[in-house]
């Protein structure tokens, strides 16, 4: 098996060596009898392609006190010292493990130790407990957002009939998942698991919410986009988390991870994905409320292909020529003449070009070059242009007579017009309808707070047009897919709590927007006020200076030249209207 997969990935036929295997951890030091660590095994060719060996390495000899999975996840069963040899593409590799803590053991931690292994069992998922209504009365939180309610309903609800800590394995959240008692989710957790052991330990330990550990920051998973050469190839996963104390916790055991295109990979439970057909696709990766992500690259039957070095004209095809170059994809053919001037009619304009415009350009007998930039500098300074990038932005911003009145949609689409012609800074144009202050009448943008009026909607449709972001789905919970939480999302709409708009006195038809000096948002489930909050921090500060308004402080961070979505997500817009398909 392991010669006809070495003869795949070496270039369908090509007998490169391996020159290399690398495993990773090179070294392992579990420090808790519940934890587990993933050995990822990797070879390399001296042309510098990788790829997976975790599936195919035997062990050759392994400590006592380890046990290894067929996935190579190792746990301990007792504190000790050793080496583990392994095997893999004809190469022997010695890894160091050290085991501790089975002696003194420290204390098992709630929200840190314990909701992670509900969260792998799916106690808490939206068709189980974490459902809005819960399951036969009992109610997590989805997918272990709010730790302390969690903790309460095992331990406090129904006179604490969840736990038995007097008799911790007649525990009923114990009896329940194992089958001991009926289940309507049927038996998802064994007596002779790792994870039964832990939940088990935490009763015996007095069920204690703890606190005292530090809170988990960030994930990481590994190899980092990774190849596979053929359908039917495997590459193997672990998945890192660093807390706050900057100690690091392998948690592959209990993370997700779920591939974006289910027809390219698919990915089991150990965190192994197996390729289903040549393509790209990215898998997301999710622990307790932290995500990561990683793209995978299936290459396909690509036997005879080689690299053919062309031209670029722009720093943009650099970029695109060297993932082309890394998927084994050969540049498309440059279109011809009359292609080119049909697409970029419709791209920058929105119509087809004249067949005067068509005559002339095709019997153009300069290089394609010098003509065809040519054009691209005529269309950005036409007529159609500003009138079709206009209709665009209309659209965005929702300039509608509906919400605006006919003459506050005429004069506001008129302001947009003149921003495009003057080829108005992208910064300055959103800081602009963003800080609009004054009667609808004398400062059109200002129109923008007449179409939504409330604070988090206000909120939430700016965060999605000039970032990116929908930060919708953490309103009434954290995000269930992404590392946004509940409290971002109200403290970002707080920065909107204090804009007023109301009538103008001189007309009826327009409003005066302007900021109030109070004005707080309230948590809808705690009834505390909301201070406002940035959900990121926006390097080398992100502390807005000189902004006299809540409303002037968002201005300044949402556009900041150094805010990681601002400018990536209007290049994407972009991108997506140019060929159909955001990057």
């Amino acid at each position: 098996m392991i010669a006809l997969l070495l003869t795949i990935l070496m270039g369908y036929g090509d007998t490169a060596p391996i020159t290399k295997v690398d495993v990773s951890p090179s070294r392992i030091n579990i420090s808790s009898p519940f934890d587990s660590a993933q050995l990822l095994v990797t070879g390399e060719r001296a042309d510098g392609l990788k790829f997976d060996l975790t599936g195919e390495a035997q062990i050759l000899s392994a400590p006592d006190f380890i046990s290894i999975s067929p996935s190579l996840l190792l746990r301990t069963t007792a504190d000790g010292s050793g080496t583990i040899r392994l095997k893999a593409g004809g190469r022997t590799v010695n890894v160091p493990v050290r085991s501790s803590g089975a002696r003194n053991r420290t204390p098992t931690d709630f929200e840190i130790d314990v909701q992670p292994v509900l969260t792998r069992l799916g106690c808490n998922a939206g068709i189980c407990h974490g459902s809005a209504q819960g399951k036969d009365g009992f109610f997590l939180s989805l997918r272990g957002y709010d730790a302390p309610a969690d903790h309460l309903a095992l331990t406090d609800d129904l006179a604490s009939r969840r736990v038995n800590l007097a008799a911790p394995q007649r525990s009923l959240f114990l009896q329940k998942p194992t089958g001991a008692v009926p289940h309507r989710g049927g038996q998802i957790l064994s007596p002779d698991s790792n994870n039964y052991a832990l939940l088990r330990a935490w009763v015996e330990e007095g069920a204690k919410f703890g606190g005292d550990a530090a809170s988990l920051e960030s994930i990481r998973v590994e190899p980092e986009d990774p190849t596979i050469a053929l359908a039917g190839g495997t590459q193997q996963f672990r998945v890192v988390a660093t807390y706050a104390d900057r100690t690091e916790r392998d948690v592959t055991a209990h993370a997700f991870l779920e591939p974006g295109d289910i027809e390219i990979l698919a990915v089991d439970e150990s965190g192994r994905a197996t390729a289903l057909r040549r393509g790209e696709a990215p898998i997301l990766v999710r622990y307790h409320g932290q995500y990561a992500a990683t793209t995978v690259f299936v290459l396909g039957d690509r036997d005879g292909w080689a690299w053919k070095e062309t031209p670029t004209n722009n720093y943009i095809d650099e970029h695109v020529h060297a993932k082309l170059r890394k998927v084994n994809v050969s540049q498309s053919d440059l279109c011809d003449d009359a292609d080119f001037l049909r697409r970029v009619h419709f791209d920058l304009t929105g119509q087809a070009p004249t067949p005067e415009e068509a005559r002339t350009f095709l019997l153009d007998e300069r290089d394609e070059k010098t003509k065809r930039d040519e054009v691209v500098d005529r269309l950005l300074g036409s007529a159609a242009y500003v009138r079709h990038w206009t209709n665009r932005w209309a659209d965005l911003l929702q300039v509608n007579s509906k919400f605006i009145g006919a003459d506050g949609a005429k004069k506001f689409r008129n302001w947009i017009k003149r921003q495009i012609a003057s080829n108005t800074p992208y910064d300055r144009f959103c800081a602009e309808i963003l800080g609009a202050s004054g009667s609808t009448a004398d400062s059109p943008p200002s129109a923008y707070y007449r179409i939504t009026k409330e604070a988090d909607l206000v909120m939430e449709n700016t965060t999605q047009l000039f970032l990116g972001v929908r930060f919708n789905c953490n309103k009434c919970h954290d995000h269930p897919f992404e590392r946004w939480t509940q409290k971002q999302h109200w403290g970002l709409a707080a920065y909107f709590s204090r804009v007023s708009a109301s009538e103008d006195p001189n007309d009826s038809t327009d409003e005066i927007v302007t900021d109030k000096q109070e004005g707080e948002l309230k948590h809808p489930d705690t009834g505390e006020v909301v201070p406002p909050i940035f959900p990121y921090e926006v390097s080398p500060s992100h502390k807005p200076s000189g902004a006299s308004t809540r409303r002037q402080e968002l201005v300044q961070w949402m556009t900041s030249a150094n805010n990681p979505y601002f400018a990536k997500s209007y290049v994407n817009r972009i991108w997506g209207y140019m060929f159909g398909r955001g990057l």
